[in-house]
């Protein structure tokens, strides 16, 4: 042929709700794109900037994450023992709210692009159900899901926790956080709870 040929990609082929068009101008874009309301069912969407003015050899197709990760670990602010009366620390769910259909507008540079017309709200449950938290150590647990979701300005993040002091006197409440920065893409965002008798802190990373 007598022409040069532009190339862009995207990952993984299916997927899921949206269309997706590509241009010799902007490479590839979604209109429409839905994350799962299930974390355990999101996927890692990615697509690669756009290689332009090729006429032989190799196609370089170098892929990035539209997506925000974010993800949760766990420990306790010191060591308890019987001493303290403490029996048990538990963390019973951990949601946040986010906006989970948007349309992608690239340009093919990928830092050029970005998410617009977002809309529909969704609370991912990103723990739902018990996870124990070890009162005679510090060490770090991975805590619930990691979700994939659409980047975006912040939203609160809720724990909802319970203290069983020596079994008699349990105390179960929530703790709500608002983060002080939005979800970007291509970055992955941990969220270091600890957890004591007086309060419940947050160190995002």
């Amino acid at each position: 042929k007598d022409a040069d040929l532009k190339f862009a990609c995207y990952s993984p082929f299916e997927f899921g709700t949206g269309v997706v068009t590509a241009t010799a101008a902007n490479g590839v874009m979604f209109t429409g794109f839905k994350t799962k309301d299930a974390v355990k069912d999101q996927i890692d969407l990615m697509v690669s900037e756009v290689s332009a003015a090729l006429t032989s050899g190799p196609v370089a197709v170098p892929f990035h994450h539209l997506l925000s990760q974010i993800k949760f670990d766990i420990k306790t602010d010191k060591t308890y023992d019987v001493n303290d009366k403490v029996v048990e620390f538990k963390i019973n769910s951990v949601t946040f709210t986010a906006w989970s259909t948007a349309d992608y507008i690239a340009d093919g540079t990928i830092a050029g692009g970005s998410w617009m017309n977002h809309k529909n709200a969704v609370v991912y449950d990103v723990l739902d159900g018990v996870a124990e938290v070890v009162p005679m150590n510090q060490t770090v647990e991975a805590l619930g899901e990691e979700a994939l979701i659409i980047p975006q300005n912040y939203g609160p993040i809720t724990v909802n926790y319970t203290i069983d002091y020596d079994g008699t006197n349990k105390v179960t409440t929530d703790y709500v956080i608002t983060p002080t920065e939005g979800w970007e893409r291509n970055k992955i965002y941990t969220y270091h709870i600890t957890i004591g008798l007086d309060e419940i802190l947050f160190a995002p990373q």
